[in-house]
């Protein structure tokens, strides 16, 4: 129990029970609780401290407040505002969506839901702490990285308390579930459901409100029902009071500020440690080098003995133990070299620790993969490397120095977090040994996001998994591919949808019939001026999607000039503009076309590869990437959106280069706005640039 603790209570039939109801415990009532409990264990002589210190001294006032209602008989639920603890501090990266806050989600570990559990905290309904009981029991039966899978179908329990949100006087329940961590950030996590995947599931799951705080660059304004609505990335903030019409990223620092200034909040950074297992019980990974003498004293093996390898007399039977351990050959070597008696290690590393130093391996590729006799050579400012005795090399540090350290590294959040921890100890113990000259093997991280079936992950155990084959063959690998990309952000995976690989296998079909088929018939046509601006739009986008790796938005941008050149007049250049943004997506339809809208006589080729293989013309692969010219970027109009009170009312179509003065008067003007600004006064407007206006009355 904290030290202090202030006990929120409404003797006042008269009080907003949503606003100023809370009134501490004193006065005429503290007397009254004093005459019938004895007296003066909370309040001295003339002084009362509005607190209650003791777990039995809360206990007594809650029993009082149950059993002796007032006069102006106000219910008991409504007088007793909040119990221990009185607030919970939750941990989020996204406060600029608090005002869609609809939940709170706690781990099993939370102290909070141990006070449930204990009886120290009794909600209305008994049956929700006989709930948090059960509910905690199967959570804990569970490995962490089972809490932590993504997909599998969201699980928790409400605790029967509620929790009042600072930014809005919104009541919102207190539920406990797995995916939440007690050592991550506070083990808790508030629930907002419209821009959070994982809390969209959640918030689905159990039938909890969802609330819209962010309208994307879609422009979708209507309730959030489908997972795809989720947005996470971007947009403008509406429904948020003070941060209506900003900015995501603008909203979040002014909602931190907002936060710290009233005390409710303040800004950390935070970091999550791991550790993984380095013995396995099975055959594949490098054997431990460690031998046991007849008393079971561990020795390292000496380096003469050393490459220490796997033995291949090894039955694989399911006998719940390490195969090695049935290996005649194994035990006769140890014994043979260290004496009778003497037993090898029957574990085998991870795999993840065998693979810990590829990357390097590969700056030696053209050296003898055989086990190098390595000995200690002088590198750049007298560091060292391991130059092998022969042929076999590890890495040639002159090598290391210039390559290294990879510059991105992409695998999922389960694969990344064993490999990474391996990885980066062995990179960095080479470092100390004075191997190499960097410290980290790689400069970044990304995670793919994970692709699901109905929600739940894939395993052949469920029997959910979806084959690639059918699909490949049935549309082609380019759309089987493009769909991957285009189901979510790379980060964050998606559903798998059967009817879903459709729709991009008719915009693969428009293409061809646009760009291949009728190439011949546009091979002279000159571009209109809506092609020229929608083709540096679409370079642009494209360019900086792909480097942030938003795989699904480049697509998006590809279909957006799609409908754009629909209809127009596009010179054969343009077409081999769009063949060259569409060959990283779309690689084998991108040569296709290449091939279709290239004279090949008069183009010189990028590589001499790629002429033995393609002729003059080249690989579309090996083109220079488009530039887009700024100054063709802009249309002539732009379509605006009007809020007022964080509600779309309208939208406006404005010259490309109006003022933001002219904008606002112009939104005031819409006949549709005007009927939410009649005879009500403007109490701020604010312009989104290119984007949207918003107006509070």
């Amino acid at each position: 129990m904290p030290d202090h603790v202030h006990l929120l209570v409404s003797f006042h039939r008269d009080r907003d029970l949503n606003q100023d109801i809370v009134k501490k415990l004193k006065g005429a009532s503290a007397r009254e609780f004093l005459k019938n409990t004895g007296g003066g264990s909370l309040w001295g002589e003339g002084v009362h401290h509005e607190n209650v210190d003791t777990q039995q001294n809360f206990d007594a006032v809650i029993h009082y407040i149950r059993n002796n209602p007032p006069k102006d008989s106000i219910p008991v639920d409504g007088r007793v505002l909040s119990s221990l603890p009185l607030t919970i501090t939750c941990f989020t990266t996204r406060p600029d969506t608090n005002f869609g806050a609809t939940f709170i989600v706690l781990a099993p570990e939370h102290p909070f839901v141990q006070k449930v559990m204990s009886g120290g905290l009794i909600p209305k309904d008994k049956s929700s702490a006989k709930q948090v009981r059960d509910y905690h029991a199967f959570a804990l039966a569970k490995t962490e990285l089972q809490r932590q899978e993504e997909g599998r179908k969201k699980t928790g329990a409400f605790t029967g308390f509620y929790a009042m949100n600072n930014l809005n006087g919104a009541r919102i329940p207190i539920w406990i579930s797995d995916f939440v961590l007690a050592g991550f950030g506070t083990g808790a996590v508030v629930g907002v459901p419209g821009h959070d995947r994982r809390d969209f599931e959640f918030a689905r799951q159990f039938g909890i409100p969802i609330v819209r705080v962010v309208v994307g660059s879609d422009g979708d304004t209507s309730p959030v029902t489908r997972i795809e609505q989720v947005q996470e990335e971007e947009g403008a903030m509406v429904h948020s009071g003070f941060l209506d019409g900003f900015p995501i990223m603008e909203a979040k620092e002014k909602i931190m500020d907002h936060l710290e200034k009233e005390g409710w909040g303040k800004r950390v950074t935070t970091y999550r440690l791991r550790d993984w297992l380095v013995s396995r019980q099975r055959y594949w990974g490098a054997p431990i080098p460690i031998v046991y003498d007849p008393q079971g004293n561990p020795h390292p093996i000496p380096d003469e003995h050393l490459p220490w390898l796997l033995p291949t007399d090894v039955e694989f039977k399911p006998t719940g133990e390490s195969p090695l351990r049935h290996s005649r050959e194994f035990i006769e070597r140890t014994e043979k070299i260290f004496g009778k008696g003497w037993r090898p290690e029957f574990d085998t590393m991870d795999t993840f620790v065998c693979s810990s130093f590829y990357y390097l391996r590969y700056l030696a590729a053209s050296v003898s993969s055989s086990p190098p006799a390595l000995s200690v050579v002088e590198g750049i400012g007298g560091r060292r490397g391991w130059r092998g005795q022969g042929e076999g090399v590890l890495v040639d540090p002159f090598i290391e120095k210039k390559w290294m350290p990879v510059s991105m590294y992409i695998g999922g959040p389960e694969h990344a977090c064993m490999h990474l921890i391996y990885a980066r100890f062995v990179m960095m113990a080479l470092k100390d040994f004075g191997f190499v000259a960097h410290e980290e093997p790689f400069k970044k991280l990304v995670h793919q996001g994970l692709i699901t079936n109905k929600g739940a992950k894939m395993s052949k155990s469920k029997g959910n998994v979806v084959s690639p084959d059918s699909f490949v063959d049935r549309h082609g690998s380019d759309v089987f591919r493009m769909y991957l990309m285009f189901m979510g952000p790379f980060t964050n995976g998606g559903d798998w949808s059967d009817s879903g690989i459709k729709g991009i296998d008719r915009f693969v079909q428009r293409v061809w019939r646009t760009f291949g088929e009728e190439a011949k018939e546009v091979e002279e046509a000159g571009d209109a001026k809506e092609v020229i601006v929608a083709l540096n739009q679409a370079i642009k986008k494209v360019t900086e999607s792909l480097e942030k790796m938003h795989f699904n938005t480049a697509i998006s941008a590809l279909m957006e000039f799609m409908n754009a050149v629909e209809g127009e007049s596009f010179s054969n250049e343009t077409a081999k503009t769009f063949t060259r943004l569409l060959a990283p997506l779309a690689p084998h339809l991108a040569e296709e076309l290449w091939e279709t809208l290239n004279d090949r006589k008069e183009l010189v080729p990028q590589s001499p590869a790629s002429s033995k293989v393609f002729g003059s013309a080249g690989f579309v692969i090996d083109q220079r990437w488009p530039e887009f010219d700024p100054r063709l970027l802009v249309t002539a109009t732009m379509t605006i959106v009007v809020q007022v009170n964080g509600k779309v009312r309208g939208q406006i179509d404005v010259a490309a280069d109006a003022s933001e003065k002219d904008i606002l008067a112009m939104a005031k003007k819409d006949l549709n706005v005007q009927k939410f600004l009649a005879k009500k006064s403007v109490k701020k407007e604010l312009y989104v640039k290119g984007k949207l206006v918003s107006i509070v009355v």
